[in-house]
């Protein structure tokens, strides 16, 4: 008979095991005992931290032996300027003996129940994309990123600073000029001064690259300082196969701090070279790539899943960004309707000039799979023609204007931290 129940300290060692054996072989039955070592270092470290609990992780137990687990990272994502707490999910494992018997999605399931009991509205996750949408998980996070050839760069540049290596003191400009985005980008996560420094003290650490930490090497993370001393830039990048530069984060304090930090990485990595640069075309640095002869890249979300699991709290929690988007339209009146219709299911708000949105009816939410789906993208501003044309509403101008189209975005190459 299988057990779901919270993991506790005296798991660690069994957890770990689990999940170095069953990351150790893929889905399709191939065997990678690298992958399940490398997997085990990740989450040793991670568990290490003083911040992590062991009820963030949820086991399936059979006769005393894991079988399967599900873990979180307590994450808070900003929406235009509005904190939201939006937890990761990592890792959902089950024994390779055990697989096809639903223990992780049962585990899964329970988990996320419990979550929601703690006033968690929603979860993200980058996974199987055949796997998730069945526990109604909805692909909604590109891998956005720009593509620069720097042999192809269609004007001269005047620069007028340096880039150089980030010191202690520049952590707090580092922390600013991110802050600075949460009003700007989709989705971005909440940093503190105390995570950046902790960030700094694991740069060069033993292994960094398989702890995954944000910023593995010194030599890589760097500042952009202009010819008065002030720092308008941070980068981090990798150097990888056939003269591909990768900027995995980057925030930049204008336009021209941007196109000359393009400049001198070109200059020092040589025109030879490929700079592929993670971000929305809205991130200054890929909108600076994109000036200067770059590509967008704009994939289709495969990986990148988020699940909406209170759908009150969560629409509750946005009211002040929905308010104030209906208060600059002007179209609505006390008592006045908003239904959206998608097959059978209608949602209706209603508007209420005293406090804004209604949601006390009880057809304010979606309920059904579909309509859940549907929803999530036009809460997150990922929709195209197609969604819309699945909706049935007298007030399509208010929904372009209530759900307007955005980019969302998560720094992938940290989210577990």
């Amino acid at each position: 008979m299988v057990r779901y129940r919270h993991a506790t300290k005296n798991d660690l060692e069994p957890l770990l095991d689990l999940i170095e054996k069953g990351f150790s072989v893929e889905s399709d039955s191939a065997y990678n005992s690298q992958k399940g070592e490398e997997h085990r270092v990740l989450f040793s470290y991670l568990y290490a931290k003083k911040n992590w609990s062991p009820d963030l992780v949820y086991l399936a137990e059979e006769s005393g032996r894991l079988v399967a687990a599900v873990g979180f990272f307590p994450q808070n994502l900003i929406f235009d300027g509005v904190e939201i707490p939006v937890w990761a999910v990592s890792p959902v494992v089950t024994d390779p003996e055990f697989r096809g018997k639903g223990y992780a999605g049962s585990c899964l399931t329970q988990a996320l129940a419990d979550v929601k009991s703690r006033g968690i509205p929603a979860v993200f996750l980058w996974g199987l994309p055949w796997y998730y949408p069945r526990f109604g998980f909805v692909p909604v996070l590109p891998r956005y990123k720009t593509k620069l050839a720097f042999k192809n760069l269609t004007e001269k540049i005047e620069v007028k600073g340096r880039m150089r290596s980030v010191k202690p003191d520049d952590l707090p400009r580092i922390a600013a000029l991110y802050e600075a985005g949460n009003s700007r980008y989709w989705l971005q996560p909440k940093r503190n001064l105390e995570w950046w420094r902790e960030r700094f003290e694991e740069i060069d650490i033993e292994k960094a690259f398989l702890k995954e930490v944000p910023f593995p090497k010194k030599e890589n993370f760097l500042v952009w300082e202009n010819n008065k001393g002030e720092v308008n830039g941070y980068l981090n990048y990798l150097v990888e196969a056939n003269s591909k530069i990768v900027i995995n984060e980057a925030a930049v304090s204008g336009m021209e701090a941007a196109t000359e930090m393009i400049a001198v990485l070109a200059a020092d990595f040589g025109f030879d070279k490929t700079i592929y640069i993670r971000g929305t075309p809205e991130h200054e640095l890929n909108l600076a790539a994109y000036r200067l002869g770059g590509i967008h890249l704009d994939p289709a979300p495969r990986a990148g899943m988020v699940k909406i699991i209170d759908w009150r709290r969560f629409i509750e929690l946005l009211f002040p960004i929905f308010n104030k988007r209906i208060h600059s339209f002007g179209r609505f009146k006390d008592g006045d309707c908003l239904e959206i219709t998608l097959e059978k299911e209608t949602c209706r708000w209603v508007w209420r000039d005293s406090s804004g949105w209604d949601l006390s009816a009880g057809d304010a939410i979606p309920r059904n799979p579909e309509g859940e789906k549907l929803f999530t993208k036009l809460l997150l501003g990922f929709y195209d023609q197609y969604d819309l044309s699945l909706i049935r509403t007298k007030r399509l101008t208010i929904i372009n204007n209530l759900f307007p189209k955005k980019y969302p975005f998560i720094w992938d190459n940290n989210y577990l931290y």
